[in-house]
């Protein structure tokens, strides 16, 4: 359904049908199934919030952004629970999971799951829409094609930017941050970091940056001829330029290898 210019909030609750799916689906066997749709103006920002599942957005060339949210939960009261916040404006539209805690399997039949819940996003964005504090905290993440900038984050589980342009910076503790940009403007920043994992780097031919790196516990290796410094005792960096040296590029990781790829 499509919401107009009003400000809102909704809030999905046991009223949608519940089904029931084999325990092999990660012993979550209740599952609900929610899509929303909000327009968005030209260069209108796009936030979302989950604390437990998977997030996957990617660019189309519609003037909404189109949320597909797969809520599952291994007891029917803790998903009864689990409440999406929508909250929308054409100039913005947030996305918010509201997660019960454990003791939401009382409500249930006794012995029923352990409270496990999780909600696994798909979401189009317009392709020049800002995807700006996007935040997971157990999950992986991948966003694809978004043209108008990208802020995202996850504390577990690994980030992944492809096609994108723009100021973009993605960020995780534990995992891998790879990034794929097809062009980049002299204006545009990028930053990719994370604590307990590899950051890979991939750049079409002919894109010009500054780049800087730095890892403590790790290899630095890339194919743009640009000089590597090993430290005394641990730790590399990297620094220079690659073509007209437009955009700014900083990678940064502690535990984990750092590789960089024009192609």
């Amino acid at each position: 359904m499509t919401r107009s210019a009003k400000k809102f909030t909704l809030a999905v609750a046991a009223a949608a049908l519940i089904l029931a799916v084999p325990a092999a689906a990660r012993n979550l066997p209740y599952q609900e199934s929610v899509r929303e749709t909000f327009p968005l103006s030209p260069g209108g920002v796009f936030a979302l919030q989950n604390v437990n599942g998977s997030v996957t957005i990617e660019a189309w060339d519609g003037s909404e952004v189109v949320i597909e949210a797969q809520k599952r939960s291994d007891s029917q009261a803790c998903l009864a629970a689990l409440r999406l916040e929508f909250d929308a404006t054409p100039r913005r539209v947030f996305v918010k999971a509201h997660f019960p805690d454990s003791r939401c399997r009382e409500d249930g039949p006794r012995g029923e799951g352990r409270g496990q819940t999780e909600v696994e996003f798909n979401v189009r964005v317009p392709r020049f829409a800002q995807l700006d504090e996007v935040r997971l905290v157990n999950g992986a993440l991948l966003v694809a094609g978004v043209e108008g900038g990208v802020k995202a984050s996850s504390v577990n589980g690994k980030v992944t930017g492809r096609r994108l342009t723009g100021s973009v910076s993605l960020s995780t503790v534990n995992g891998v941050v790879e990034g794929e940009f097809p062009f980049l403007s002299s204006s545009d920043q990028v930053d990719l970091r994370s604590v307990n994992g590899a950051v890979r780097l991939s750049l079409a031919t002919g894109v010009g940056a500054r780049v800087k790196a730095a890892t403590t516990n790790g290899s630095i290796r890339n194919d743009a001829g640009l000089p590597v410094t090993r430290g005394r005792y641990v730790g590399s960096t990297m620094e220079g330029q690659i073509g007209n040296g437009a955009a700014e590029i900083s990678l940064r990781t502690v535990n984990g290898a750092i590789n960089v790829s024009v192609k």
